[in-house]
């Protein structure tokens, strides 16, 4: 049981910004039986044309409880080191094509099983917000199309291997080069670090009840966030003081967000409780970037001791990323947790809209409709 990636086993047409990458799974009949819903494989990570990293992700059983009798499938796209260079957070218009192609071992040859096409725009691998980004379809292929199950859902067939076959035409925009368009369709501010709490450079202290000072620019932090420039329009009492009192809220908490504000970066293995408050902080200042991030990471920690945090500050900020894992990992670890004082709480909290959700969660869990993007038949 095992994958690999061949290019030699079709024949692939030559011409300009044409790429083709084939990803080979040999023994699916043994990884469907070994599988779970929700558990995807990844390919190896690749790289095409003209500097753009990705990988394929597969779920055998289909990403959630709803799309079970699907293989899911999905293209991962990474911010290259090219990219992250020359700070390129768009790429060009690709029409990307999934070709699926199925072997039985009793025959050599490959038959195309499935074909869809997938359109991404400019606005599709966002990096602005992370350093990668996905799409693809939950409901991709019948797994009955591929595998001939009984009853018991067990496999009827001999060995099968798979082929998933991602090829792609850039849409070239002879008007504009690459780099040109990323340049004047990304509107950023480049990093501005040597700045950060440098008195030459500051006309604002933020003093907390720790004797903790943090030292800022009123226009760059203006220029960065909603929240900052009405702090500083004179709308506020704050507006022309060159001291703001900051409470409730820690200095570690307020100087991460001010930090990434000037750097575009936030410290690695940040613990949960100081994430958390870093996500509720940033969602009051509107700070969407940093909020993405620490919500991906949050999501990256879930466990026994967190999991209702996270579902009660999807369900409080509306982040649906949020809700749905920690209602996934309900419905994962049921039995674990139908008992438990934190799940007794929840079902206690007196809204019947997330009582519904937990209870429809725990039987049949989730189908997270935001990786469902522009397949096309």
């Amino acid at each position: 049981m095992t994958t690999s990636n061949t290019r030699n086993s079709f024949s692939t047409p030559t011409y300009e910004d044409y790429f083709e990458y084939n990803w080979l799974i040999k023994d699916f009949q043994d990884i469907y039986k070994e599988t779970e819903t929700g558990h995807p494989m990844i390919s190896e990570r690749f790289t095409s044309p003209p500097f753009y990293d990705w990988r394929i992700e597969l779920y055998p059983h289909g990403y959630a409880y709803q799309s079970r009798r699907y293989i899911s499938l999905y293209i991962l796209g990474f911010q290259s080191d090219f990219e992250k260079q020359n700070q390129m957070k768009l790429r060009e218009n690709i029409i990307m094509k999934f070709d699926l192609f199925k072997k039985d071992h009793n025959n050599d040859n490959y038959n195309l099983i499935k074909t869809q096409e997938i359109e991404i725009d400019n606005s599709s691998f966002n990096f602005k917000k992370s350093d990668h980004d996905y799409m693809g379809n939950p409901s991709f292929c019948r797994i009955g199309d591929i595998l001939s199950l009984d009853h018991n859902n067990n496999n009827n067939n001999n060995r099968i291997d798979l082929i998933v076959r991602a090829t792609y035409n850039i849409q070239k925009d002879n008007n504009q080069s690459l780099l040109d368009f990323n340049k004047s369709s990304s509107f950023s501010i480049p990093s501005q670090e040597e700045f950060f709490n440098n008195n030459n450079f500051c006309d604002v202290t933020f003093k907390f009840d720790c004797n903790a000072e943090i030292k800022a620019s009123r226009m760059f932090l203006a220029m960065k966030s909603k929240y900052f420039k009405r702090m500083f329009n004179g709308e506020w009492l704050e507006s022309n003081s060159p001291i703001i009192k900051i409470n409730n809220v820690s200095y570690n908490c307020f100087h991460k967000i001010v930090e990434f504000l000037y750097t575009d970066n936030l410290d690695v293995e940040l613990d949960f409780n100081l994430l958390k408050e870093i996500y509720i902080e940033s969602e009051m200042r509107e700070i969407e970037e940093l909020k993405m991030i620490v919500s991906k990471r949050i999501i990256k920690m879930i466990n026994d001791d967190n999991w209702d945090e996270i579902l009660i500050l999807g369900w409080q900020t509306q982040n649906h990323d949020l809700k749905d894992i920690a209602l996934e990992y309900i419905y994962n670890n049921w039995k674990k947790l139908e008992s438990a004082d934190k799940m007794n709480e929840l079902l206690k909290c007196g809204d019947a809209r997330w009582v519904r959700e937990i209870i429809m969660a725990s039987i049949f869990g989730i189908n997270n409709g935001s990786r469902l993007y522009n397949f096309r038949n």
